[in-house]
């Protein structure tokens, strides 16, 4: 797909759908930094998690 389908998607990426892709991420056993419960650079994490579901939605790799 082309990256005008990508930028489309993550236009339309609905931030409740986000939050709950967090929830769920973070629930997984990883390596990676958590600190009293909150994550280091969530925006990073944000940002990464938009991309990567944006990406799936258009059928494209990031």
């Amino acid at each position: 797909m082309s990256s005008q389908a990508l930028s489309r998607e993550l236009a339309n990426i609905d931030p409740v759908n986000l939050n709950e892709a967090r929830k769920a991420f973070l629930s997984v056993d990883k390596a990676f930094t958590i600190r009293r419960g909150k994550v280091a650079g969530q925006e990073q994490l944000d940002e990464r998690l938009r991309r990567a579901i944006a990406a799936y939605k258009a059928g494209t790799a990031i």
